[in-house]
């Protein structure tokens, strides 16, 4: 089994390293510009529709809940009112109408990637990413590859089309794999060009 150098995690707010877990500190104080977490629980709690996850969902960057099967646009307006209100700047992700993640406003999957091109010195043309959730979103889109898994959730419809997101007919590590060829095989045509 190979172990990944990298790894990804809580929605984008955690970035650890080999199989040991070693935690980019810079990320760690780069998303931390004007978080504040519990000023964003208190201006949660009693919002309609709403429930905190358990403990083990909750984590330093991701303050994370249930939502009802009734939840609608109307009600992730209200959560983003109640945050700009209060001027609690933090991102708001919703993934299979279900899950509802605050994170702070530097983090996030898509701008991980963007720092670890910037920090590595790596063009992000040459990153291929691959999700099957809402939260993958903004790191599908973009300048970097990506791949959108066959079990992915309905928020990731609005990718069909765009330029440089692969729909794998299959699910889960094979639909990754399988995106990757695709990737590989342009590369290639590219190349003979």
């Amino acid at each position: 089994m190979v172990n990944p150098d990298i790894l990804i995690c809580s929605a984008g707010t955690e970035l650890f390293y080999t199989k040991d877990f070693i935690p980019d500190v810079g990320w760690e104080k780069h998303i931390n510009h004007q978080w504040k977490r519990q000023l964003i629980v208190n201006a949660m709690e009693g919002l309609p529709g709403i429930t905190a996850q358990g403990a083990d969902a909750q984590w330093p960057f991701k303050i994370s809940y249930f939502v009802g099967s009734d939840f609608s646009g109307d009600d992730l307006a209200n959560v983003n009112k109640q945050l700009y209100d209060r001027k609690l700047p933090a991102k708001v992700l919703l993934t299979d109408n279900k899950y509802l993640d605050i994170i702070p406003r530097r983090a996030g999957k898509g701008n991980v990637v963007r720092y670890l091109s910037y920090k590595w010195k790596l063009p992000i043309e040459q990153f291929i990413t691959a999700g099957n959730g809402g939260n993958d979103i903004d790191m599908l889109q973009g300048q970097a590859k990506g791949i959108v898994v066959a079990n992915y959730s309905e928020e990731l419809n609005v990718l069909k089309g765009k330029r440089n997101v692969y729909f794998s007919a299959t699910s889960l590590s094979k639909g990754i794999l399988e995106g990757i060829n695709f990737y590989a095989k342009n590369a290639k045509r590219q190349d003979k060009s």
